[in-house]
């Protein structure tokens, strides 16, 4: 969700300065056989595949959520969704949010960041209840965005358009949401 560096290259980075008796996971770009077998034969003990099994039945995420996964040809790496969150970008898919605040050349406003950096503190001792109330009352036009993403039991209110939709780049390559269970039988080498 985070990452700048091609996985296998932070990979190869990783395995030369840690001790060998250490484990390894990779992610990212990962989201079928190949990918986890290449993972593996480039040095990783295991592959961690977040987006693949985002789009999974289990997957608390909300259904529009998943259908927007579904038809996504990219994402964005970004910090737009970062009030109650210390500073560090996050990967997500693009929405009226980012559409709206993240101009051509992808960097928020810096007075956008200032505030939600301002109001952190703030938001992480709000009661859950009053968060989610937050949350949910979120619209793209006000860039105070929580990392809250639309969840399959809560009130969707405008989460899919003002909430992050969290989703790494092999979201483009992956069409349909199947059982865990078989994922996990179809990604084991």
């Amino acid at each position: 969700m985070r990452g700048t560096v091609p996985a296998l290259e932070l990979l190869e980075r990783t395995r030369s300065t840690l001790p060998t008796e250490l484990p390894v996971l990779l992610a990212g770009d990962i989201a079928d056989e190949g990918d986890v077998q290449t993972a593996l034969e480039a040095g990783a003990d295991a592959a961690v595949l977040g987006t693949r099994f985002l789009l999974s039945e289990e997957s608390r995420a909300h259904p529009r959520y998943k259908q927007t996964a579904l038809v996504a040809e990219e994402t964005v790496l970004t910090e737009l969704f970062g009030l109650g969150w210390p500073a560090a970008p996050h990967r997500v898919l693009p929405n009226a949010a980012t559409r709206r605040w993240l101009p051509s050349e992808g960097r928020e406003p810096a007075w956008a960041l200032a505030a939600q950096r301002t109001l952190t503190p703030l938001a992480g001792r709000l009661p859950e209840r009053l968060a989610r109330r937050f949350a949910a009352a979120q619209r793209p036009a006000l860039p105070l965005l929580s990392p809250s993403p639309p969840v399959d039991d809560a009130p969707l209110g405008c989460l899919l358009e003002a909430g992050p939709l969290y989703a790494g780049q092999s979201v483009a390559r992956i069409g349909d949401v199947r059982p865990a269970s078989a994922l996990v039988a179809e990604l084991t080498p």
